[in-house]
């Protein structure tokens, strides 16, 4: 399961939370079409990777890489745990969004924004 850009996503959203820039993260995850090629490229991946039912496998994925969500005893840290469920509903999304199909859109919007 080769899946480099969206290591490479993950690896920037860990760098971006460990920053606390909260900003450059709302900007980093785009959620409206069209897309960038690399995130076009992410989308391909999840759905050859990580196709729907493998959302543990996903999350595993996410926990490794974005070091913030396993807090431990930081108690500030540690509020961030929900963030790896959040992430994985963001995949998702990307990967399952039918812009042509506006009904489901708003059901899988609805998703992330829980």
């Amino acid at each position: 399961m080769a899946t480099p850009t969206l290591d490479q996503f993950l690896s920037e959203i860990n760098r971006i939370t460990l920053s606390k820039d909260s900003a450059q993260l709302s900007q980093y995850l785009v959620i409206e079409p069209p897309y960038a090629p690399s995130y076009n490229t992410i989308i391909a991946e999840l759905r050859k990777s990580f196709p729907k039912s493998s959302e543990d496998a996903l999350e595993k994925k996410i926990i490794k890489v974005v070091k913030i969500i396993d807090g431990g005893d930081d108690v500030e840290v540690a509020s961030w745990s929900a963030f790896s469920r959040f992430m994985v509903l963001y995949f998702g999304f990307l990967r399952d969004v039918d812009v042509g199909n506006l009904l489901e859109t708003f059901g899988l919007l609805s998703e992330v924004l829980q």
